[in-house]
């Protein structure tokens, strides 16, 4: 399995296309921007303007930033995925991590936000239609970039089969292939497993955070019969 890290985030294929590789990590951007502060600059030869798109928004105290895909943990951010101009992004980083600005407004709600975020971002080509000096930025915390946590984000491919590798990657006890549908059944319901606020794209969070309680549910499943040595 390859752990999850910022570089893997990807929106849907009908939504994003990719963006040039900077600093190791690939970076996405929209296929199609409303018109903020001069950025949709629509092709030549008209071939995106009728390209899928989804909701873009403003960032309301960041004027100039638009905001394609968050996620969070409660109420704190722990992914956006941003365009705008690079001064924009770069003004309203700089506020984030010097702590000058502890919120982030966006889509009608407030999130708190930690300067510890970290930031990846890609430039995009002067010749594309959002005009020249856009980036695409990506912010992400801990629990989304960081695959030695015992408390995981998961974004996009949250299927059980993506899952059930992380699970795996994670979990302090052996686990046999065959418990997959039942202990994801079970975490699920002991909320160790769980869909994060999101706007833009999947989110699930994998909490083992307390061990000896995720240890004991699955002694306890295999002590009941629910998990066997053997598949059915």
């Amino acid at each position: 399995m390859t752990p999850y890290t910022a570089a893997a985030v990807a929106a849907p294929n009908h939504t994003l296309h990719a963006a040039a590789n900077h600093g190791g990590m690939a970076a996405t951007t929209l296929r199609v921007l409303p018109d903020p502060d001069g950025l949709h600059k629509a092709a030549p030869d008209g071939t995106h303007a009728a390209q899928p798109c989804r909701q873009v928004l403003p960032v309301d105290n960041h004027p100039g930033v638009y905001c394609d895909a968050y996620v969070a943990d409660g109420d704190r951010l722990i992914f956006a995925s941003l365009v705008g101009r690079s001064g924009k992004i770069m003004a309203m980083y700089g506020v984030i991590v010097a702590g000058l600005d502890r919120y982030f407004r966006v889509d009608g709600r407030i999130f708190d936000i930690d300067k510890s975020l970290e930031k990846r971002q890609t430039k995009l080509p002067a010749s594309c239609r959002y005009g020249k000096d856009c980036v695409h930025a990506m912010l992400y915390a801990p629990p989304v970039g960081n695959d030695s946590l015992q408390r995981r984000a998961l974004l996009r491919d949250v299927d059980d089969a993506r899952l059930w590798e992380t699970l795996q990657h994670m979990s302090t006890l052996g686990l046999l292939d065959h418990w997959r549908t039942a202990l994801l059944t079970a975490l699920r319901a002991q909320d160790m497993l769980r869909p994060l606020p999101s706007m833009g794209i999947d989110a699930v969070l994998l909490d083992l955070a307390d061990n000896k309680a995720y240890e004991a549910l699955v002694q306890d499943m295999i002590r009941d019969g629910h998990l066997r040595g053997e598949a059915a």
